[in-house]
C-alpha cells in the first residue's frame, strides 16, 4: 500500500494507484463511523513542478437522518482532482481573494505527499452537512415527534398563530 507520494520519483508518465484501505488507518475522529474500507483511485502526474492527483474515493458511513433521527448508511463516491504546488509559489500576499481555481491548490513544503491526509479532506468534503435518509423521507411530526415515515398521527394540520391561541377556547354566541 502506497501512502505517501515522493515527488521525486513520479515517473514522467506518471501512475496509478488503486487501494482499498480499512478506515482505522485513516484518522477521521470519533464523529464519524465509516462501515466498509475506503476505495480509492487516482491517477498521479508531474507537469513541470507541480503535481496533480485526481481520481475519486468511495466508502459508506454511518449517518443519523436530519429529518426523521433514524440511522442509515450512505454510500458515497466523490471524484477530486488537487495540484500540488511548490511553496515558493504561494502569493506573499496577507489577504487576497481566492477564485474558484484557487480551491484545488495545495502549496507543499517538503516534497512528500501524504495519500491519507488527502483521502481524509476528500471525506469531510463529501459527507453532507444536513444528511437525509431517503429524498422523500417525511421527517417527524413537529407536535407530537411521531416518525412520519413509519406511522401517520393525528395531530392537527391546522396552523394557528400562538398569539391567537388564547382564542381556540372561546365560543360564539348566536
Amino acid at each position: 500500500m502506497l501512502r505517501y507520494i515522493e515527488i521525486n520519483d513520479i515517473p514522467s508518465e506518471g501512475y496509478r494507484i488503486d487501494e482499498q484501505i480499512e478506515s482505522s488507518l485513516i484518522d477521521i475522529g470519533n464523529e464519524y463511523e465509516i462501515t466498509k474500507p475506503i476505495c480509492f483511485a487516482v491517477t498521479v502526474e508531474k507537469v513541470k513542478t507541480d503535481v496533480i492527483v485526481k481520481g475519486a474515493v468511495e466508502f459508506s458511513i454511518k449517518q443519523i437522518c436530519g429529518l426523521c433521527l433514524e440511522s442509515f448508511v450512505l454510500r458515497v463516491k466523490t471524484p477530486f482532482k488537487i495540484e500540488f504546488k511548490p511553496s515558493y509559489l504561494e502569493p506573499d500576499e496577507e489577504e487576497r481573494e481566492l477564485g474558484k481555481e484557487d480551491l484545488d491548490v495545495i502549496y507543499l513544503r517538503g516534497s512528500v505527499i501524504d495519500l491519507f491526509d488527502v483521502i481524509r479532506e476528500q471525506i469531510f468534503l463529501a459527507v453532507p452537512i444536513k444528511p437525509v435518509c431517503k429524498p422523500e423521507c417525511l421527517g417527524l411530526c413537529h407536535q407530537c415527534g411521531s416518525n412520519l415515515n413509519i406511522e401517520k398521527c393525528n395531530c392537527s394540520d391546522e396552523k394557528i398563530d400562538p398569539r391567537f391561541s388564547v382564542l381556540t377556547g372561546l365560543k360564539v354566541k348566536n
